[in-house]
């Protein structure tokens, strides 16, 4: 769904939103090859294939491309992105209409995350965000933790980065790789128990992890709103 199709969320606009096909192709491989001629793996040690391991491709359709965004222009050019350090082509464009607006706009009792979220602490994490008050994690959206929790989420996601030079070996090498963390998905959607009356960024940075740098920094949880679209989101 396009970023101009949003409005038709929330209730405007008078039609459904576009739904587009996911772009993203599992593509599974097994290492090593088996025997031609038999169904056992190849274990010779002269072939230096190494253990049996299935590896989960991830392919992009070529016909479409990956949006980031950044408070910063970015230079044009070649870099390394992702937990595995592949090299992408990038170019910057100023954010336009519809997306401006929306960024601007106040969240109040219903929103989707348009980027992954990761809530916590450095050590824990959650669904939602949590504050430590006296010793102990409390939901910032939700009064009643028996209360279920409105919530339209799939399943939870790793999530890597890279920062960080190595300590030894030659320059230009990638960068270290963070450690592993399960991210709440994008597309997922909240319905809290009080309006919020801030947007993204004016969201405290104590809801998010802090390794180096904020979560927050990297647009962990963007969100825009979703109220109009839902009239009455606790019944």
């Amino acid at each position: 769904m396009g970023i101009k199709d949003w409005k038709h969320l929330q209730g405007k606009g008078g039609k459904k939103p576009e739904v587009k096909t996911n772009p993203w192709k599992f593509l599974p491989h097994l290492h090593p090859r088996l025997r031609e001629n038999e169904r056992h793996v190849n274990t010779d040690a002269a072939d230096n294939q190494g253990s049996l391991f299935l590896e989960n491709a991830v392919q992009l359709n070529p016909e479409t491309c990956l949006v980031y965004l950044s408070n910063e222009e970015i230079p044009e050019g070649w870099y390394r992105f992702g937990g595995e350090g592949h090299l992408v082509e990038i170019r910057c464009e100023a954010i336009a209409e519809p997306a401006k607006t929306l960024l601007a706009q106040p969240l109040q009792r219903s929103f989707a995350l348009i980027t992954p979220a990761i809530w916590g602490s450095n050590r824990l994490s959650y669904r939602e965000p949590r504050v430590n008050q006296g010793n102990e994690w409390q939901s910032v959206w939700y009064d009643n933790e028996s209360h279920p929790k409105p919530m339209l989420t799939q399943r939870s996601q790793p999530m890597r980065f890279r920062l960080g030079n190595q300590k030894d070996g030659p320059p230009n090498q990638p960068k270290l790789l963070s450690r592993g963390r399960y991210a709440v998905p994008p597309g997922t959607v909240y319905i809290v128990d009080q309006p919020l009356n801030q947007t993204w960024q004016e969201w405290p940075k104590d809801w998010f992890p802090t390794e180096g740098y904020s979560f927050k920094r990297w647009g962990c949880g963007l969100s825009l709103p979703l109220d109009g679209a839902i009239s009455d989101p606790l019944t």
